[in-house]
């Protein structure tokens, strides 16, 4: 089973452009959990700490935001629902 999620509007917006400029440009374009380990990699998305689908009110707001690869930022998200079996 494939598990598509929905893209936000607002990531179409001038105003998401210019917030995610800003937060690379602030870490330098580098992905922060890959600096955890010495490693510089270069930033391709923002990752919400505090998911947007659940704090709408966090989604331009910098503390919220880190610059991650994209195989860095699937790590944080489960990718496919689970299933559970009843025994």
């Amino acid at each position: 089973m494939t598990y598509y999620k929905t893209v936000r509007q607002s990531l179409k917006s001038k105003k998401w452009e210019k917030f995610r400029d800003k937060i690379l440009r602030k870490y330098d374009y580098l992905c922060q959990e890959s600096l955890r380990y010495g490693i510089s990699e270069s930033a391709e998305m923002i990752h919400h700490i505090y998911p947007v689908s659940e704090y709408p009110e966090l989604e331009f707001v910098e503390w919220n935001c880190l610059p991650l690869t994209n195989k860095k930022h699937n790590t944080f998200h489960v990718l496919e629902p689970f299933e559970t079996t009843q025994l």
